[in-house]
């Protein structure tokens, strides 16, 4: 019985019929090579030159703009009389006319000395390390409640003074 040809013994690569033949193959091959390398530092060099021309005359990087708004603000320090404090509000935003300055909504001021001051609005006055309070400014010390109609805490000193008219109630003192 006659040995059949396995499917996979059956192909066999084509080869050229001539020298002539050949050579056109290898020209085609050797330009196609070429092309290839033109093509692939074509585009190896257009990422430099994309590169160059978006970056070119834009100076310094673009900043990110410092956020105006703040929501639930928080501020602590230590003063000479008061000792530790601290002043919340609801809200904070950089002032217009004066960025260093911050305005408060509902500002809270705690002392470590027991001594509150609230309002519906105030601000932070950087130049004088100050907090303005104005509104209806309800002043609470130990052995005293008061009412301004607006009020400033000195934050370095500790100290409170209110302006224009001042109502409220202090407690009598304990003999000891």
């Amino acid at each position: 019985m006659p040995a059949t040809p396995h499917p996979h013994n059956a192909w066999e690569p084509q080869r050229a019929i001539s020298l002539e033949a050949a050579q056109r193959r290898a020209r085609l091959v050797a330009v196609l090579r070429r092309a290839f390398l033109a093509g692939a530092g074509a585009a190896f060099a257009s990422v430099f030159v994309f590169v160059a021309l978006n970056t070119a005359g834009e100076g310094d990087p673009p900043r990110i703009a410092a956020p105006t708004q703040m929501l639930n603000p928080r501020f602590i320090g230590h003063s000479e009389t008061e000792g530790a404090f601290e002043v919340t509000a609801r809200a904070a935003e950089r002032n217009a006319e004066t960025p260093q300055n911050i305005d408060l909504i509902a500002p809270f001021y705690r002392a470590a000395s027991g001594a509150e001051m609230s309002a519906p609005r105030g601000r932070f006055v950087a130049a004088d390390n100050s907090v303005v309070f104005e509104g209806e400014v309800l002043i609470a010390r130990p052995g005293a409640n008061l009412r301004a109609h607006s009020a400033v805490v000195d934050l370095e000193r500790g100290t409170v003074s209110a302006r224009g008219r001042v109502s409220g109630a202090f407690a009598p003192r304990q003999r000891r």
